[in-house]
């Protein structure tokens, strides 16, 4: 058993040390129930419903990204690392940033006009497997009394959702060329859970307390 302990926690230093060292990933897991979908030229093929599918998934991101936007009430952070970005699912369907081009990023704007918000956008996506593009996966909360948060810096947990007054998923695509697509599709989607995946510290300080309780009781 000890063996076994100490192979976990040094699989874990060997795999994500290099996350740690230069900064701390972040993995938030979100489930949405679909409210809405327009689909008249049926590019989903029935295969997400209003009101009776769900969105399950993760979105990365790296809390030593820089800020791009120069004014201390938003921040901008851009991802162009396959490691990082948006993979939900909704039942066969799945919804990512292309892992080959990625286009994804994080923003906030704390006391803007009085007003609060927070989105993940990602903006260069993985076709569908009848060649649909998606053109956006989009999460974005607004708190219209400027209290949901108190900075711009990247946060190191999961949005609580109640402390938002909206919370909107969307997700958009299409066949042709963007965005002038001929033939569109669009999903709305209500998040109803966001939580935040442990990460890599977190696994390993867990195994070593599991030695530790281990050796105590021996």
């Amino acid at each position: 058993m000890k063996k076994k302990l100490l192979k976990f926690v040094f699989a874990v230093l060997f795999l994500f040390l290099p996350a740690i060292s230069y900064g701390q990933l972040i993995t938030i897991a979100i489930t949405a129930n679909v409210t809405g979908v327009s689909d008249f030229y049926n590019l989903l093929e029935g295969k997400v419903i209003a009101n009776v599918s769900t969105i399950t998934g993760t979105y990365t991101y790296n809390t030593s990204t820089a800020d791009t936007n120069p004014s201390s009430q938003v921040g901008e952070y851009f991802y162009n690392n396959a490691q990082y970005g948006i993979n939900w699912t909704i039942g066969e369907l799945i919804f990512k940033t292309n892992p080959n081009v990625p286009m994804f990023m994080i923003g906030i704007t704390n006391n803007q006009q009085g007003c609060d918000g927070y989105w993940v956008n990602s903006y260069s996506n993985s076709y569908l497997p009848n060649n649909v593009e998606v053109n956006s996966i989009l999460w974005q909360l607004d708190d219209i009394g400027g209290t949901a948060i108190s900075s711009t810096v990247l946060p190191i947990t999961a949005p609580i959702i109640s402390d938002w007054d909206y919370s909107t998923l969307s997700i958009t695509g299409g066949i042709g060329t963007a965005p002038c697509y001929t033939k569109t599709f669009s999903i709305g989607a209500n998040v109803v859970s966001a939580v935040l995946v442990p990460e890599p510290m977190s696994l390993l300080l867990f195994g070593f307390g599991l030695l530790a309780l281990r050796r105590k009781n021996k």
